[in-house]
């Protein structure tokens, strides 16, 4: 499974987040943070950025913190990286637990592609992991800090569009790998935490519940659509809010499905 889709703001990882819950009426509450490393991150964005307003800023350490309090602790281990296998006759809906009673040697590829054919061992320690993608409206913030255009501004006040495409708890289309990356240098930089893209190795292992032999990224590891998987009333795929749909087993982890 790739690492990141070109439509899609993929999810940025962190290494150990630490902290206690923290407790103040000025500054944002934090599930992870101590109130003093809540007012450091917020003195941060005050030095990087004293020409932008007060309420701009405050938006900023909002998602900061938030951000952060989105990481969800992914112990680590070792997994078969790879293309695993499936029986070719499958119910998406009710996926048996692999092998299924199947030699799997005797299976069909979970892919099309040639990349992730070759089964391997892979090692990893742990990591942090956000449970959402990235939404429009914290992108958008990223923009403005910038100074750079907002995506798409043109077509943004179509009635068409608003809530299909630009709802700010939408999934942040963006138009490059390099934005992606940003926008996590981005966040480690505000917040003097570790912030990256995830390797694939990263993305497999999260999405497989820690190595499982799923195919489906999913918490029963089948597809039910409108519970655990995106779908219209037509049953044509949408977009949907990052926080939609019932988490996998390591927690609202949504690396089964990047669409747009």
């Amino acid at each position: 499974m790739p690492v990141i889709k070109k439509t899609v703001l993929p999810l940025c990882i962190a290494l150990m987040l630490m902290g206690c819950q923290a407790q103040t009426s000025v500054l944002p509450k934090s599930q992870k943070l101590s109130a003093d490393k809540v007012a450091e991150i917020a003195a941060t964005i005050e030095r990087t950025y004293p020409k932008l307003s007060t309420e701009i800023r405050g938006q900023l350490l909002n998602t900061v913190v938030k951000s952060l309090d989105n990481m969800v602790f992914v112990e680590g281990g070792e997994f078969q990286m790879g293309d695993f296998g499936w029986p070719h006759n499958f119910d998406i809906t009710n996926m048996c637990d692999w092998p299924c009673g199947m030699d799997p040697e005797r299976m069909g590829p979970l892919s099309m592609g040639t990349d992730n054919k070759f089964v391997h061992p892979v090692k990893l320690s742990s990591y942090s992991f956000s449970k959402y993608q990235t939404t429009l409206g914290d992108f958008d913030l990223f923009l403005i800090a910038q100074g750079l255009p907002l995506f798409d501004l043109e077509n943004r006040e179509r009635e068409d569009l608003k809530e299909l495409i630009y709802a700010p708890n939408l999934p942040a289309p963006l138009q490059s790998w390099q934005e992606a990356k940003d926008y996590c240098g981005w966040l480690e930089r505000l917040s003097g935490y570790p912030v990256d893209l995830p390797t694939e190795a990263q993305w497999e292992y999260a999405a497989r519940n820690r190595g499982q032999y799923v195919m489906f990224a999913t918490d029963n590891g089948s597809l039910d659509y409108g519970r655990n998987f995106p779908v219209s009333g037509k049953g044509e795929r949408l977009t949907f809010a990052v926080d939609s749909l019932v988490p996998n087993p390591l927690g609202n982890l949504r690396t089964s499905f990047q669409m747009c």
